[in-house]
């Protein structure tokens, strides 16, 4: 069974605050808006008093789903790390020290000036007598170098190696756990900066317009941007 993080959850939690936040202080807009009964000092009061109280709860709302996000971040760290380094992060001493030595060893290893075939054939050899833990230190240690060479810049030849290297986790990564996780990992940013623009937006008291993820914009067509330009503003000021 493939195993789904809490990362997603928290993503989706996230997501459905932004959809009821948004929902909200629409129809409380057109609520007052086809109020006829009232006085617009009253309506400007019940404004000001409705729009401080949604600002507090989704306030407190965030604070929730950002302490969600740490722990499932963290979680899901262990256990992508317990997939990898097994002997590692053990909890027997004696299997932390094996699996201490292997990292070393993999270290030492890629200090030396190794070809890439060379590098590959030992994570190869590891993985077939069960060295997993030196087995990925290579990998990780490895792929790391290689894109900080230069970066964003690969030859033919460091993208096969770097395709080499994910090849050998598929074969791997039998049950897709360490796939998923690693997934899920690489979310973690960009919901991080959404709950942080979000929070900004509530403080802000930019509370006319809908709260528009980047993300989400990044996805829009140039009529959906137009007809959502105040909330789209915000997200690009609020950065890349």
């Amino acid at each position: 069974m493939v195993y789904t993080s809490s990362v997603q959850s928290v993503k989706e939690m996230l997501q459905a605050s932004i959809t009821t936040y948004n929902e909200k202080k629409r129809a409380l807009h057109t609520a007052l808006f086809n109020d006829s009964e009232h006085t617009e000092s009253w309506k400007a009061d019940q404004k000001q008093r409705k729009q401080e109280e949604l600002k507090n709860e989704y306030a407190g709302k965030l604070v929730d789903i950002q302490n969600r996000l740490l722990k499932a971040s963290s979680e899901t760290t262990l256990k992508l790390g317990s997939i990898k380094f097994p002997l590692a992060s053990s909890s027997l001493p004696e299997n932390r020290i094996v699996g201490e030595s292997q990292l070393n060893t993999a270290n030492l290893f890629l200090m030396r000036e190794h070809s890439h075939e060379s590098i590959l054939s030992s994570i190869r050899q590891a993985l077939t007598i069960g060295r997993v833990d030196y087995a990925f230190a290579l990998i990780d240690g490895a792929r790391e170098a290689e894109k900080e060479e230069i970066p964003g810049v690969f030859s033919s030849e460091s993208k096969r190696f770097l395709q080499e290297l994910a090849a050998i986790e598929q074969g791997f990564d039998t049950t897709g756990n360490l796939q998923a996780l690693a997934g899920e990992l690489e979310g973690v940013p960009e919901i991080a900066k959404t709950l942080q623009h979000f929070q900004r937006f509530l403080m802000n008291e930019h509370l006319t317009g809908s709260f528009v993820p980047l993300s989400a914009v990044r996805g829009m067509t140039e009529a959906e941007m137009i007809q959502n330009l105040e909330s789209v503003n915000f997200a690009v000021s609020m950065g890349g």
